[in-house]
């Protein structure tokens, strides 16, 4: 039995579009995965209880180095790096950053809006030659 030769023609036809769309296919997904090993974030110290320890750490081979995890929040007070909170005035709590600052406020708050200071310390172990800078993507 003999297939006509439209339906042959259509066979090899999606065949080969099947053939370039997978070609195509597997062409970007290697140039993510170069991009995703070129660009990736080195393995670094997290961030726990509001410090992350950032000694013998070399900027000038991976500067840079996100600074997600638990910091200290301060909820309903404004605190500048020159106030030091005393334990008995206000207490941080820890919250997940980037994440919702609602865990931070008290339980009896109905809503999270309000206010309050999220505080990190980095340590380190030498001035560097040029400053330190930080980049918010979004607030």
């Amino acid at each position: 039995m003999h297939l006509p030769t439209r339906m042959l023609t259509g066979k090899f036809s999606l065949l080969k579009e099947v053939t370039i769309f997978l070609l195509l296919l597997s062409i970007l997904l290697g140039i993510r995965s170069m991009w995703q090993t070129t660009f990736s974030t080195p393995e670094h110290p997290p961030v726990t209880r509001g410090v992350i320890d950032l000694r013998g750490w070399d900027f000038e081979r991976s500067p840079s180095i996100p600074l997600n995890g638990e910091w200290e929040f301060y909820p309903h007070a404004f605190l500048s790096r020159q106030d030091k909170p005393s334990p008995e005035d206000v207490q941080p709590r820890y919250v997940q950053v980037p994440g919702d600052w609602s865990d931070g406020f008290s339980e009896e708050a109905s809503s999270s809006y309000g206010y309050g200071t999220y505080r990190i310390r980095i340590l380190v172990d030498q001035p560097l030659e040029q400053p330190y800078t930080f980049w918010f993507q979004q607030i």
